[in-house]
């Protein structure tokens, strides 16, 4: 349980995790890629899924979580002040699986249910989430698993 991050946090539930450009990683070393909250700030974005594909093995997964376009409201002075080249709508799934992913879910969350609940997710409910909608959702989970 090895974990690489360009800023990394030591040890986190139990993955130990070290500094480390993933670029530099060797192909088909990963079983499991992990991106949250990452490629909405990153240019070139192909880039990172294409090396997403490159160093997990065929049937590793990636979980990436990201901004969803399709919000009510205008978020682009947000989006500078954080650094944000971009969000996404469903073509981040035709990404993926032309980048070899085989999709295994997708859907947006942090709907308007999401923020009412406030933290306390004794009261909030995945299903509640995902059936308000893309309108008011904030973000996108994609789960895939590498096909080719």
């Amino acid at each position: 349980r090895i974990g690489y991050d360009l800023s990394p946090v030591r040890t986190f539930n139990g993955i130990n995790y070290f500094a480390c450009d993933t670029r530099t990683l060797a192909e088909d070393c990963a079983d499991l890629a992990i991106c949250s909250e990452v490629l909405e700030h990153i240019p070139e974005d192909n880039l990172v899924i294409a090396n997403l594909s490159r160093t997990l093995r065929q049937g590793g997964r990636v979980f990436l979580s990201t901004l969803n376009k399709n919000t009510s409201s205008d978020k682009s002075a947000q989006d500078r002040r954080r650094g944000h080249v971009r969000r996404y709508g469903p073509e981040l799934q035709i990404a993926m699986e032309a980048a070899g992913f085989r999709t295994l879910n997708f859907y947006a969350f942090r709907s308007n249910h999401y923020y009412r609940c406030n933290r306390n997710f004794q009261t909030y409910d995945i299903k509640q989430d995902i059936e308000q909608g893309v309108k008011s959702a904030s973000g996108w989970i994609y789960f895939g698993e590498k096909a080719k």
